[in-house]
């Protein structure tokens, strides 16, 4: 029965008479109402080039290990990671050549400086606050 204000044709139409179909998969596809496979177009999906990610990311030859305090280790392997440990892990007061290990991740990241120029003044910086840097 319509209620105020509506006629047959706006009025909702009851589950049992509605065609049926599996949104994600099927689609009605003619007037009958009878469902129908839907064509799944496949996708591409993206390649990874690891050679240009390791590139973009300033990925050392060799990752810094170092003990900050005793029997705690951290691996750093990028100017990222070594960026982000200067500005938000640091143990110590930041002395002059941890802003220079700070400036200089940043130029590496930028693409300014070698990413190996940034390991080096990073690996000063963790000395000269008092960590020991393993081999």
């Amino acid at each position: 029965m319509p209620l105020k204000g509506q006629n047959r044709s706006t009025m909702p139409v009851p589950h049992s008479s509605r065609p049926a179909f599996n949104s994600k998969c099927m689609s009605p596809r003619n007037g009958e109402g009878k469902a129908e496979p839907a064509i799944i177009e496949p996708i591409a999906l993206p390649t990874i080039d690891l050679l240009s990610y390791a590139m973009n990311v300033r990925l050392w030859s060799v990752p810094v290990k170092l003990e900050t305090r005793v029997g705690q280790v951290r691996l750093i392997a990028s100017a990222e990671e070594a960026s982000d440990f200067l500005l938000n892990h640091w143990p110590t007061e930041g002395g002059e050549k941890h802003l220079l290990a700070r400036r200089a991740c940043v130029e590496a990241l930028a693409g300014s400086i070698p990413a190996s120029l940034a390991r080096k003044a990073f690996i000063e910086a963790c000395e000269e606050s008092g960590m020991h840097v393993v081999p």
